[in-house]
């Protein structure tokens, strides 16, 4: 009966190695001046009741249906900032870093 659970050392990778660190880029979001004509360009959509009548008219659809795509992508992009900020915190302030507990380190 063969076993599956043995690791073959044949089969193993050896991990690769980093050529270089791991840099923070973090993206701004919407400071973009298209994300910002886009958002300007969804204000069409107070104009209409319903969806029906948004059809009659294919360039105000157009800027509905981008502004929600890229709502959309601006959503995920802050989503990866927030995992990035999780990732790469931002280093203590000096006053805070320089400071010592003494409950910590024993003494009192």
């Amino acid at each position: 009966m063969a076993d599956f659970n043995a690791i073959d050392s044949d089969s193993i990778k050896p991990k690769r190695v980093r050529s270089t660190a791991l840099v923070r880029h973090i993206l701004k979001s919407d400071d973009h001046p298209f994300i910002g004509r886009v958002y300007d360009l969804s204000t069409v959509g107070m104009n209409f009741d319903n969806w029906d009548e948004v059809n009659k008219h294919p360039d105000c659809k157009y800027a509905l249906e981008a502004n929600e795509v890229l709502h959309t992508l601006v959503s995920r992009v802050e989503s990866l900032n927030l995992a990035g900020s999780l990732l790469w915190p931002k280093p203590f302030q000096l006053i805070f870093a320089n400071l010592s507990y003494p409950a910590m380190s024993g003494s009192q």
